[in-house]
């Protein structure tokens, strides 16, 4: 798939689909990637929008953006 509203786990700088990431994150408070603990009970505070990823995705794959 393609990353959509991507979003940057601040901890590591690993970058995931938004609603990928957050239904992880329900789940476990690690990243997916290398299972750093991002924040015990409140993960979703240290998780940002990655503006420059997304403008990538965008650049790479036009109809995404529609």
């Amino acid at each position: 798939g393609y990353l959509i509203d991507a979003t940057t786990v601040t901890e590591c700088l690993h970058t995931f689909c938004k609603s990928c990431l957050v239904k992880h994150l329900e789940e476990k408070s690690t990243c997916p990637t290398c299972q750093i603990v991002i924040h015990q009970s409140h993960p979703l505070q240290y998780i940002s929008f990655d503006r420059t990823m997304q403008d990538i995705v965008y650049k790479l794959v036009p109809d995404l953006q529609e």
